[in-house]
């Protein structure tokens, strides 16, 4: 708490804006966003897995949170400047965050990235404890979270590459896999993305199969693919 109170005695209207205008790169709605966006635009093999990857971390963050029930911060002097509803350990923003840009310096690994990776993940991270909404233990362990789910999966990748029919392998592991999940967890946050995670990995198998297109052209095709989209 004296971490949270500390960063709050800086707070300003204009520092307020800038950390609930960050705190949106670890919602819901920018990784719905920028996922496809990858997916058609930039690499559509690295575009599903990351979707997959991300969806695996946020289904282990949510089965944590109802498992720990560890409540947020709360006491005297403390400002929540966004509420946030649920539990408070591992932090979501924290671990989503951590997964998608691991990901993402895992699949490209170019130093501008990287750089990018680190500063988005520290902000959205340092969000939430100005905020008032998380302990530096939670966005901590977020982090800490997401980089084990990715290493996890990077070594699954590299499994799944070795056996005689790797998409067959990955067919079937997409669907198990979240359905096993979902069988041991089974909140409405489960079940929403257990049909995330089967949709996005059987439909990128039924485009490979049925639909052929270029991720990179001119940039009028891709803006109107993400606008379409």
């Amino acid at each position: 708490m004296d971490v949270i109170l500390w960063l709050q005695r800086f707070s300003s209207p204009a520092l307020d804006l800038f950390f609930a205008a960050i705190t949106l790169m670890g919602s819901e709605e920018f990784y719905m966003a920028l996922i496809p966006i990858i997916y058609w635009c930039v690499d559509r093999r690295v575009g599903v897995r990351l979707a997959l990857v991300w969806l695996a971390s946020m289904d282990l963050n949510f089965a944590l949170k109802d498992g720990l029930r560890l409540e947020r911060p709360a006491g005297a002097g403390l400002r929540v400047v966004v509420p946030a509803s649920g539990y408070g350990f591992p932090s979501g923003h924290a671990q989503g965050n951590a997964t998608l840009w691991g990901y993402l310096c895992a699949a490209f690994p170019r130093r501008a990235l990287c750089a990018l990776a680190v500063a988005a993940v520290v902000l959205v991270s340092l969000s939430r404890l100005y905020l008032g909404v998380h302990y530096p233990a939670d966005v901590l362990g977020g982090v800490a979270i997401g980089l084990v789910v990715v290493m996890a999966f990077r070594l699954g990748e590299s499994w799944l590459a070795r056996l005689p029919w790797p998409r067959v392998a990955l067919a079937a592991a997409a669907a198990a896999l979240p359905l096993l999940a979902l069988a041991l967890y089974h909140a409405p946050d489960a079940y929403r993305i257990t049909g995330t995670f089967i949709g996005f990995a059987e439909g990128y198998l039924l485009q490979e199969r049925l639909l052929a297109f270029r991720e990179r052209t001119c940039l009028a095709r891709q803006a109107l693919k993400a606008l379409v989209g």
